[in-house]
């Protein structure tokens, strides 16, 4: 069949019949006819398997419904976690290629963060990339949220990541935050949302941790708390 329909193109194209803008729209028709219905797809291999299953399913079962930008408009809708999709056709059928957001932040262990800011639900994504990117929980973030508060954003942004990687990180509001000793969690540093944990912090923070281990004063106390949120001083409480 395919053989047959060439040949026509063919001598019609010969005979000059067809203009070549009538021409290609009548190989396209014709192309769309002889092809296959499945579509297959292709990730960039930030989503989990579970997601890309679910969106291989999606596209197979709208593909010849919709239109191929209805199709990835409505999929990027479905799928939040898709930043940008392509699709085009092969002598196989439909591939499409999705592009998913890049995880930026894990957020209280249930939300991924992009490095905008947009928010996204963590169980989209490949396990594998949670462990080296930043992690904080937050209080007042709901999954149903879709943007973090700007201030939280340029604060994860500002923060390097190996403060992430030795202090657990909560943030209570704005003018509480709180960064947990991963090796010893009574160890808290407190600070505000316009301050840098520097490396000066972090070693007179070691060095009263080391004092209050000099003296075992630690054992009988919750929490140790090195306050910087004041001007010019640290202050010094327990919890």
């Amino acid at each position: 069949m395919k053989g047959n329909i060439r040949a026509i193109i063919g001598l019609l194209c010969v005979s000059g019949i067809f203009s070549s803008i009538a021409l290609f729209k009548v190989v396209t028709m014709v192309y769309s006819l002889v092809q296959p219905s499945a579509i297959t797809c292709s990730f960039n291999g930030h989503l989990s398997i579970p997601t890309q299953n679910a969106i291989q399913a999606y596209a197979q079962e709208n593909h010849t419904a919709l239109s191929s930008q209805s199709l990835i408009n409505t999929l990027c809708d479905h799928f939040t976690c898709i930043k940008s999709a392509q699709l085009s056709l092969t002598p196989h059928g439909s591939h499409m290629v999705a592009h998913a957001h890049v995880p930026h932040a894990l957020i209280n262990d249930t939300l991924i963060a992009n490095d905008q800011g947009h928010l996204f639900l963590a169980h989209d994504f490949n396990v594998s990339l949670l462990h080296n990117i930043k992690r904080m929980y937050i209080h007042n973030i709901h999954t149903s949220d879709k943007n973090l508060p700007s201030l939280i954003q340029q604060w994860i942004i500002s923060t390097p990541l190996s403060l992430f990687e030795s202090y657990a990180i909560s943030w209570i509001d704005e003018h509480n935050i709180e960064c947990i000793d991963i090796h010893d969690p009574q160890f808290i540093i407190r600070c505000r949302h316009d301050q840098l944990i520097t490396k000066e912090i972090i070693n007179q923070h070691a060095y009263i941790k080391n004092n209050y281990d000099n003296q075992q004063v630690h054992k009988r106390d919750k929490y140790i708390v090195t306050d910087i949120r004041f001007d010019k001083q640290i202050i010094i409480s327990k919890k």
